[in-house]
């Protein structure tokens, strides 16, 4: 009787666990490069409770879809991101193919955070997903601001740091291979604002699954 109590709460439990719902902002760099780690993002990841929005950004940020249920408007977000990346403009930059482009990652987080503290409810988790692929010079001067601002959001940051390739390096071109460096000093100070909010970064074998998994552990 005792190991089918202890079953029975167990299975409880773990209910609660699975079916908490959860607030997700994705923060998508749309630099030319990254589409191809955008195209990984599906709205069906988030189950039927859950709510997600979406931040793009450049040197500038940008809030794509709010937190939201409706997963048709998650979807064209998501596609306005991955097009972006494909060479359009926002607000007046250009995505660039330069190796010494900088991009504004402080000032996404920033915009992402804003967004879960004000859109979020109670009962909720919160989660902010950062997928990017450049440097940010000026991340370090907001180190302090941001792990206040993700501490009061109660929101955990995951971050996905992926290798840009250009895409007009091809075998038929005679130019193959890695053409950007990776953010290294970016992935360092990302990890500590990670570290401190209870999230993680990830550089390869990322599963937007898992993470979200990992956002409902109390």
């Amino acid at each position: 009787m005792t190991l089918l109590r202890l079953a029975a709460g167990l299975a409880v439990s773990l209910g609660v666990l699975c079916g908490q719902p959860l607030d997700t902002m994705l923060v998508l760099e749309m630099s030319e490069g990254t589409e191809h780690a955008t195209g990984l993002i599906r709205p069906g990841a988030f189950p039927e409770d859950d709510r997600a929005g979406v931040v793009g950004f450049l040197r500038t940020a940008q809030v794509l879809q709010p937190l939201t249920e409706d997963r048709d408007k998650l979807a064209a977000a998501l596609q306005r991101a991955g097009f972006r990346a494909g060479g359009a403009i926002v607000q007046g930059d250009r995505v660039k193919t330069a190796s010494n482009l900088s991009v504004g990652v402080a000032a996404a987080l920033f915009k992402a955070c804003g967004e879960v503290g004000e859109g979020g409810a109670s009962g909720r988790k919160r989660a902010i997903v950062v997928v990017f692929g450049t440097e940010d010079p000026n991340l370090s001067t907001h180190l302090d601001a941001l792990k206040a601002m993700l501490s009061a959001a109660s929101a955990r940051l995951y971050a996905v740091a992926v290798q840009r390739i250009d895409p007009h390096e091809s075998p038929l071109s005679g130019r193959t291979g890695v053409s950007y460096p990776f953010p290294v000093t970016t992935v360092q100070l990302m990890s500590q604002l990670a570290g401190e909010s209870g999230g993680r970064v990830f550089q390869r074998n990322w599963d937007l699954r898992k993470i979200l998994a990992d956002a409902r552990k109390p």
